[in-house]
């Protein structure tokens, strides 16, 4: 059985996220699987293992799970989880967070809640301790608030509340300190007004205190829960949890096999740097392979080492073979700082110069771009949107300016690409030659494990949509 790995800050009993999170490594650990998480500090009553990054790194089969509030993979697990707790309209439009987007790489889902997503498989953990949060018999006086997140969305707080309302805070501000001191002050208020969906309305109900949402429905998931939710629904719903535990070691721990889907890319292509015997050899290898190729139109570099006889040669064998080669502009002459500080006035001028040298080769190039070493501004993504072309972008720089249209890849082939057999599209990227450790002579051998029956498409093929 494969290990599972929880990414989580440490144990805070205040926040229901980050309870779910030890809650489930706890009922991994009683149901026999192993299972670790990455917080130094627990909860003290559960089974939460912390582990190391130097025992982490001895193994290459772990199931990783991460809330989503985590960008991409940073612990470049094999198997990827991604567990929901709000949908992403919350994130894109109240958030801000222009990283988030639904996986579409092989990796699993599951959703805490169905409102937030339709299609995953629900994981609800939730328990309410009823020795603490229960109807009292105190005289009720005054009202009670909770903004929350909806902060975010320039809420507007009615007079009276602000006046006469007690705020509850969570976060470093957290007010009440303890759950007993909540459920006291539930047990007294008049009602609790909630600006945003949280695990505050359940509580309230545990504890008699009647709920009025104030917040905006339309970003908001939880609150088609407010009208229909009674202590019997919270609890059926509760029971659900180990039932659904048991489905999820189930879905995350199958063998999975998907065909495979592969983009491969190399940036430096020019007449004079090429490499162009060690692309003909992995052709041979894989007679279905396409590659992309991110090529300097002058070369400022190597262009002086060569003649023009020579670049002819060149010239010949990159025309001959362009059913599976795909031309795409790498800058102008690939000096380092080439697109950091262009004004968005120079940029016609510029990309005439490009296509011009294109013409001149004959050579067809498809309508994206790659600045050198990934530096360019704001100015560059405007001009590509208006002309309609696409930008190549770093996974590693996640919040760089994207055009609208644009391609990302998701591996570097001198990492252990192969190893992701949940995947069903690996998009590789390289180099033609060093010093970047990813080039293809170095990394020969790892690019004859791709599969010889896998599906090879160009970057062109394979965008995304912002």
């Amino acid at each position: 059985m494969r290990p599972y790995l929880i990414v989580c800050p440490n144990f805070d009993d205040t926040s229901v996220g980050n309870i779910t999170l030890f809650d489930l490594c706890h009922r991994l650990n009683k149901k026999g699987q192993t299972a670790y998480i990455t917080a130094k500090i627990g909860n003290p009553k559960w089974i939460n293992p912390s582990i190391t990054d130097e025992e982490v790194q001895k193994r290459t089969d772990w199931i990783v799970v991460y809330p989503d509030t985590v960008l991409g993979n940073p612990c470049g697990a094999t198997r990827v989880v991604r567990w929901f707790m709000n949908k992403p309209e919350f994130y894109w439009e109240i958030m801000k967070w222009d990283f988030y987007k639904l996986p579409d790489n092989g990796e699993f889902t599951f959703t805490y809640h169905r409102a937030f997503d339709k299609k995953s498989p629900v994981l609800h953990l939730r328990e309410i301790d009823e020795t603490i949060f229960y109807k009292g018999k105190e005289k009720r006086k005054g009202i009670i608030y909770y903004v929350g997140k909806a902060i975010n969305r320039n809420v507007r707080i009615p007079k009276f509340i602000k006046d006469k309302g007690i705020e509850i805070k969570t976060g470093k501000d957290l007010f009440p300190k303890t759950k007993k001191e909540l459920a006291d002050m539930l047990r007294k208020a008049e009602r609790l007004y909630l600006f945003v969906g949280s695990a505050l309305h359940e509580e309230a109900l545990y504890c008699g205190c009647p709920v009025i949402f104030l917040g905006d429905k339309r970003v908001d998931a939880l609150a088609d829960d407010f009208e229909t939710m009674t202590i019997d629904n919270i609890k059926k719903r509760i029971s659900k949890g180990d039932t659904q535990v048991d489905e999820f070691i189930k879905i995350t721990q199958q063998e999975v096999k998907r065909p495979k889907t592969v983009v491969l890319d190399f940036d430096d292509f020019s007449l004079e740097n090429n490499n162009l015997f060690y692309l003909f050899k992995l052709k041979k290898l894989l007679p279905n392979l396409k590659v992309s190729m991110f090529m300097i139109p002058f070369d400022y570099q190597y262009y002086p080492s060569f003649t023009d006889f020579q670049r002819d040669e060149i010239l010949k064998q990159i025309k001959a073979n362009l059913d599976w080669i795909e031309i795409i502009p790498h800058g102008l002459t690939h000096k380092h700082r080439e697109f950091e500080n262009v004004k968005e006035e120079d940029y016609p001028i510029i990309f005439r110069a490009i296509d011009d040298v294109f013409k001149k080769y004959g050579i067809p190039y498809v309508k994206g771009f790659k600045a050198p070493f990934w530096l360019y501004n704001k100015s560059l993504v405007k001009y590509l949107d208006k002309k309609g072309w696409f930008l190549a972008v770093d996974r590693n720089q996640p919040k760089s300016p994207r055009t609208k249209k644009y391609y990302e890849y998701n591996h570097s082939i001198d990492e252990k690409f192969w190893l992701f057999t949940d995947e069903y599209k690996w998009k590789l990227h390289g180099h033609v030659s060093g010093p970047s450790e990813n080039n293809i002579i170095d990394n020969i051998i790892n690019l004859t494990k791709i599969p010889t029956d896998a599906t090879f498409k160009f970057v062109s093929e394979m965008l995304s949509i912002k």
